[in-house]
């Protein structure tokens, strides 16, 4: 492919490539090339080091892309703003966006699609908004959707993002808090979004122990009723009950 070149010499080779790839515009899926004792480093765009550049063909090279931003086409100034991080819901990648980069949404979405072929959609979240506390999201690469089905410990959610709020990193939370029901009881989850929870008994045993994870999030009518202190006040209106608390997580309340 064709492209431009820092030519170094071979002693401050490492140094000046360290330091492209701290400005974000090394091109790491391209070889980088020998000439007499001078070292090429094929850029995406003519960089002034203080060294001569170069235009020419180079090597196309197998490089294992780590991150959307190997693949991802912005000026160096917004590279270093990039979101480090986003969610996966199903096939569905929900990312939030600094207002810097707004006008890069696109690239972004699209490049998360190509770094990962399995996503099917990326939406942009603009936080959690209104009395129902629902995300504000944005299709900005891929199928116009916000469905999608969720797979987690064995069970299938189907969520709609737009509509439910729905976290992957509270897996583990779902997963230990199913551990510690018992058989027969029944679970309320509140503000819990969607979701339903499932797990097998502690003794290894086939039997399997199901709770309900009632959707009452956006539920105002009855908790006006409540104190905001909800995990103490839940317990006046389900006799036998008792809670499951995780610190910060809200209380799940349990009856039999």
């Amino acid at each position: 492919m064709r492209a431009w070149a820092v030519v170094v010499p071979r002693e401050r080779a490492e140094d000046i490539r360290r330091t492209l790839i701290e400005r974000g515009v090394l091109l790491k899926q391209v070889r980088i090339a020998h000439e007499d004792d001078s070292i090429l480093l094929p850029t995406r765009e003519r960089v002034d080091l203080g060294f001569p550049t170069k235009e020419g063909e180079f090597e196309e090279g197998f490089v294992a892309l780590r991150s959307y931003k190997d693949v991802i086409e912005v000026p160096p100034s917004a590279r270093r703003l990039l979101p480090s991080s986003f969610d996966v819901v199903g096939d569905i990648a929900v990312i939030k966006i600094p207002e810097e980069l707004r006008e890069h949404r696109m690239a972004i979405g699209n490049a998360i699609r190509r770094w990962n072929p399995k996503i099917g959609v990326v939406l942009e979240d603009r936080g959690v908004k209104g009395e129902h506390r629902i995300r504000e999201i944005d299709v900005i690469a891929g199928e116009p959707r916000t469905t999608t089905v969720h797979t987690e410990h064995g069970l299938h959610y189907r969520v709609d993002l737009s509509r439910a709020y729905f976290s992957p990193r509270l897996a583990s939370e779902r997963k230990r808090i199913a551990d510690l029901i018992e058989a027969g009881e029944t679970v309320a989850d509140p503000f819990a979004g969607s979701g339903r929870t499932r797990s097998s008994s502690r003794s290894g045993a086939d039997r399997e122990r199901s709770t309900l994870r009632m959707r009452i999030q956006g539920r105002y009518d009855f908790f006006e009723r409540t104190s905001p202190r909800i995990g103490r006040t839940m317990s006046r209106y389900v006799k036998g009950t008792r809670t499951l608390s995780s610190g910060r997580s809200p209380p799940w309340i349990v009856s039999s």
